[in-house]
């Protein structure tokens, strides 16, 4: 009875392994270079470069083992940072792809817009918990494995020069609603990749949604 309460447990990963995982993933579905917006528009971060060069940064988080008659009971969670340098590539090309070069009329060689971000997503936790139970007539197991997102806002601050001249500046915070990923079924590897996956395409429309109310304020009469 106890080999089958052990076998149907979790195993401990480790938050080296897991961390190789976060970095194989990211490598794969993140743009980790040093991307460049094109034109006029100038991408800075008061964060790009707080952390280190390394892909992603992992630490153990809260664990537990509770070995008991009837019961058994596992849990193991990693937190993890993002370097900060994927996210920004994300935001970088969602820019290319939005803001209109027509905005700018083209006749004064200093026009520029400067973004500056102060805040966006790059943390989540890895859990993984796993229960076995005993009845009468047989074993209850249940097995929860999750992605939790830390709510990070996206934040940028921007200012627009026209002839080399301040024009407008402002503020805008994005919300980000980035919800957990749960799936019993998926591997620790599957559902990693899942996970930054759907990471991708949230800071992708975050990032959307930070030049739409850009374009609305820049239009706007001052």
């Amino acid at each position: 009875m106890l080999a089958i309460l052990w076998l149907a447990l979790p195993g401990c990963i480790g938050a080296q392994k897991y961390g190789q995982y976060v970095t194989k993933y990211a490598r794969e579905q993140l743009d980790t270079s040093h991307y460049q917006t094109k034109g006029v528009l100038k991408v800075n971060s008061d964060i790009a470069d707080s952390v280190t060069p390394a892909i992603a940064h992992t630490t153990e988080g809260r664990s537990y083992f509770i070995p008991a008659i009837l019961y058994w009971g596992i849990m193991e969670s990693y937190n993890c940072e993002l370097n900060q340098r994927l996210p920004v590539n994300i935001f970088k090309k969602t820019c290319d792809e939005m803001i209109d070069p027509e905005f700018f009329s083209g006749k004064f060689k200093d026009d520029s817009l400067d973004l500056t971000i102060t805040s966006l997503p790059t943390k989540f936790r890895y859990s993984d918990k796993g229960y076995s139970v005993v009845m009468i007539f047989f074993v209850f197991h249940l097995y929860v494995q999750a992605m939790i997102p830390t709510p990070d806002n996206l934040s940028v601050s921007y200012k627009l020069h026209r002839n080399g001249v301040l024009d407008k500046q402002g503020y805008i915070s994005v919300k980000n609603w980035d919800k957990p990923l749960i799936n019993n079924r998926a591997s620790t590897k599957k559902i990693t990749k899942l996970y930054l996956a759907q990471y991708k395409t949230q800071m992708h429309e975050l990032s959307a949604k930070c030049l739409q109310q850009l374009g609305e304020e820049l239009k706007a009469p001052k």
